[in-house]
């Protein structure tokens, strides 16, 4: 998704290459992905982007994903609650940005529950 509105809601998706939800946002654009079953994918399980953006990630199952269950980035400021986030390299991953991270379950992940980074001298306020 890039610059769109959009609501994903019970679905499921499973063996992809390249992730599972990719979205691409700006702040007044509203985006909720919510219910769905993501598993045995590669890369990341749902990855947001998007200075001020504020997509929201509720309810989710997340498992065996080779790299983070979820990966906020570039600012983001999305809202992560209620999710299960098992079996995958890092629960979420937040990169230069300022998530909500509340309610969640992390297990068995192979590295960290959650890990913060600032790159290029941004900073990461999760």
């Amino acid at each position: 998704m890039l610059n769109a509105y959009a609501h994903i809601s019970d679905c499921e998706m499973q063996y992809l290459n390249a992730g599972c939800v990719y979205s691409i946002c700006k702040p007044y654009q509203e985006v909720t992905i919510q219910d769905c079953l993501l598993k045995d994918s590669k890369v990341c399980g749902v990855y947001c982007q998007g200075e001020g953006a504020k997509q929201v990630i509720q309810r989710m199952e997340i498992r065996n994903i080779d790299g983070p269950g979820i990966k906020v980035a570039r600012g983001n400021c999305s809202k992560i609650m209620g999710c299960v986030v098992k079996e995958c390299r890092s629960g979420v991953e937040a990169v230069s940005s300022q998530p909500l991270i509340a309610m969640n379950t992390f297990s068995n992940n192979w590295e960290n529950g959650i890990v913060t980074k600032a790159k290029n001298d941004l900073r990461c306020d999760a």
